[in-house]
């Protein structure tokens, strides 16, 4: 893929992503760069500003959920920030995580089942696309805000179709 444009990997939750399980395919080479992100992080491309935010790592977690929705709040705030510096880019939101009011495949909400974000934080973030992962059901939670589901089913209980979302980037 990296011969073909820049990749950047979201650390998630199904392995020990956030203790190098992905580290071997940061150092793979290609024409293009690859950036594996297990921290926020705030990748600037030619003529697009991504900011990265993958799933917690357990030592975030533990703090009540308050201040979990706080950090992320900060973050998203110091995102914006940086958003406002590179005027005309296109300005990308990927993350790996919960987000209160999203739905799994049975239709019902994801709550309790892993660490969850607020969805406000996000609406006011200044980003023309937010895609997300973590979450199985493809699904809009706001304008602007997909999770962009998984490509096959992961377990029986996944019956919706599954596939890919194209979104449309505007200025």
């Amino acid at each position: 893929m990296a011969n073909h444009a820049p990749v950047i990997l979201v650390a998630g939750n199904h392995g020990a992503e956030l203790e190098g399980d992905l580290s071997v395919f940061g150092r793979a080479k290609g024409k293009h760069p690859i950036y594996l992100c297990t921290e926020p992080e705030f990748i600037e491309l030619g003529k697009a500003a991504v900011a990265v935010f993958p799933y917690p790592r357990k030592a975030e977690i533990v703090g009540d959920e308050h201040s979990l929705g706080e950090a992320f709040a900060r973050q998203l705030d110091e995102f914006n920030r940086r958003f406002e510096q590179r005027p005309g880019c296109y300005r990308l939101f990927f993350g790996h995580f919960g987000l209160a009011g999203a739905r799994v495949s049975s239709g019902q909400p994801l709550v309790g089942r892993c660490a969850e974000y607020p969805l406000d934080p996000l609406r006011s973030l200044r980003a023309q696309y937010v895609g997300l992962s973590h979450v199985h059901l493809r699904q809009q939670l706001a304008p602007r805000i997909w999770y962009a589901g998984s490509l096959s089913r992961c377990d029986y209980s996944e019956v919706e179709d599954k596939g890919y979302h194209l979104g449309a980037c505007r200025r």
